[in-house]
């Protein structure tokens, strides 16, 4: 939550007001490029391997 926020309740009046609709309803809404996204980067840190190798001294 944005920091002008004193509580999760302002955030929501204020979110139904503006999109006419609660945060809830909007985040069970389907989200193409967003869903497109995290598929894409799932997929690649699923090929990516990750190797620190060894520190001396």
């Amino acid at each position: 939550m944005d920091a002008e926020y004193h509580d999760q309740a302002q955030f929501t009046r204020e979110f139904t007001a503006f999109m006419t609709m609660t945060p809830s309803a909007y985040a069970s809404l389907e989200h193409p490029v967003l869903s497109a996204f995290v598929e894409a980067r799932a997929r690649h840190r699923a090929a990516q391997t990750q190797h620190r190798g060894t520190q001396t001294g």
